[in-house]
């Protein structure tokens, strides 16, 4: 699946996701083609989440403080699963 020709970094990334179930931080970003690595996936994932807030949903991707300070992002199993059917229809 080649996921460059989605211009949107966002729209990379959530299209890509259920190939990637389980990436984290710099090998998603570096799988995705997402500058800056986990900070640029931090960044991409800015305006989805402001979005799943103001209609009062939970983000679609988990996260975790593995080094104590930066925050590393990836999408579960089931969640990709569940962009996969949408990518079905």
């Amino acid at each position: 699946m080649n996921v460059q020709v989605i211009a949107d970094p966002a729209g990379r990334l959530i299209w890509a996701s259920p190939a990637l179930p389980g990436a984290r931080g710099d090998e998603l970003a570096e799988r995705v083609g997402i500058p800056n690595g986990k900070h640029g996936v931090a960044g991409v994932l800015a305006w989805p989440g402001r979005h799943s807030f103001a209609v009062g949903r939970t983000w679609p991707w988990s996260w975790d403080y593995p080094d104590g300070g930066n925050a590393v992002y990836w999408f579960t199993k089931d969640v990709a699963d569940v962009f996969q059917k949408a990518r079905d229809q």
